[in-house]
């Protein structure tokens, strides 16, 4: 299979999103080369913080917790960008797959893997369970760094833990102990936007 196919359904399988295509001219220069990985900042981490207590809702379990809010809750609770985890999965399946070697310093690099999270957060779809999901939404694109061309862009979209209901944690559940739990949902999502955008090209 040619590097470029290689690489086309590296960073687009499952995605279904903008798509730009590699030149044949880039089939042999990419082996070899050196590549280095830049995380882009990511938004706040988005919570749907549930209702108060005495509003005229159904009010699950999940309203028990105290609020924090929206803008706090990343900080608060030592959550770290899931960015971070694509990205060193991505430039890994780059590196073993394409023969790229990884370099730490991005001005001496031939191309940059440049990963960005676009929406992460926590929310729920009924307010009649109050049952959450986590989700993560990510932009790849990989950069040639000479000419600063964008020679491949993708994204995942939407990843999120929710299942068949659509919905299976609740607030509490997601955010005690120090938001353990949540922190595991993340690391799960993280790890299937970076299955989304490798695909199963190097199994």
């Amino acid at each position: 299979m040619r590097v470029a196919t290689l690489l086309s359904a590296l960073l687009l399988a499952g995605c279904g999103t903008d798509r730009l295509t590699l030149s044949q001219t880039y089939d042999n220069r990419l082996s070899g080369k050196t590549i280095a990985v830049v995380v882009g900042r990511a938004p706040e981490f988005r919570l749907m913080a549930p209702p108060p207590r005495d509003a005229d809702y159904r009010i699950a379990e999940a309203a028990s917790e105290p609020v924090t809010p929206p803008s706090d809750t990343a900080h608060a609770y030592g959550i770290a960008d899931p960015g971070r985890i694509v990205a060193a999965s991505l430039s890994e399946s780059l590196s073993k797959g394409l023969q790229l070697r990884i370099v730490d310093d991005p001005s001496t690099a031939d191309y940059i893997l440049n990963v960005t999270t676009f929406e992460w957060g926590m929310k729920y779809k009924s307010l009649a369970t109050l049952r959450y999901y986590v989700h993560y939404s990510a932009i790849a694109k990989l950069i040639d760094r000479k000419s600063n061309e964008t020679i491949e862009r993708s994204s995942c979209m939407n990843v999120d833990n929710g299942g068949p209901d659509g919905a299976r944690s609740t607030y509490k559940g997601l955010l005690e102990k120090d938001a353990a739990a949540l922190k595991e949902e993340l690391d799960g999502v993280a790890k299937r936007c970076s299955g989304e955008l490798a695909g199963e090209v190097f199994g």
